[in-house]
C-alpha cells in the first residue's frame, strides 16, 4: 500500500456507516473499515473529493472534528486509493 501526503481542506460528507450506504462503491473497501468520510483535498493545485475510511465511528468523528476545527488545510499521510474495480465504468483522476 502506497502512502501519500494529503492536504485536507474540509469535510464535505459523513461520517457514513458502511451499512447505510446504498451505492456501488467503485473501490475496494479497506479491511475492517466501516465508516466513510468524504473530504475536499488539494491535488496538483486543484480541489477534489477524496474518501477516507475508518474502522470505527469514534475515529471517523474525531477526524471530522479535527478537520472542521481548522481554518487552514491539515496535512495528513494517508493510503492512496486503489484502482477502481472493473464494473464497466471508467474513472479518471484529476
Amino acid at each position: 500500500m502506497k502512502i501519500e501526503k494529503v492536504k485536507v481542506w474540509a469535510v464535505i460528507e459523513g461520517p457514513y456507516n458502511l451499512q447505510t450506504l446504498s451505492i456501488n462503491y467503485p473501490y475496494e473497501i479497506p479491511p475492517d473499515c466501516n465508516h466513510l468520510v468524504v473530504c475536499k483535498v488539494e491535488k496538483k493545485k486543484k480541489l477534489i473529493d477524496k474518501e477516507f475510511w475508518f474502522e470505527n465511528e469514534e475515529d471517523a468523528y474525531r477526524f471530522k472534528s479535527h478537520i472542521d476545527s481548522k481554518m487552514e488545510a491539515t496535512i495528513i499521510y494517508a493510503p492512496q486509493l486503489e484502482e477502481p474495480l472493473d464494473f464497466g465504468i471508467e474513472f479518471e483522476d484529476e
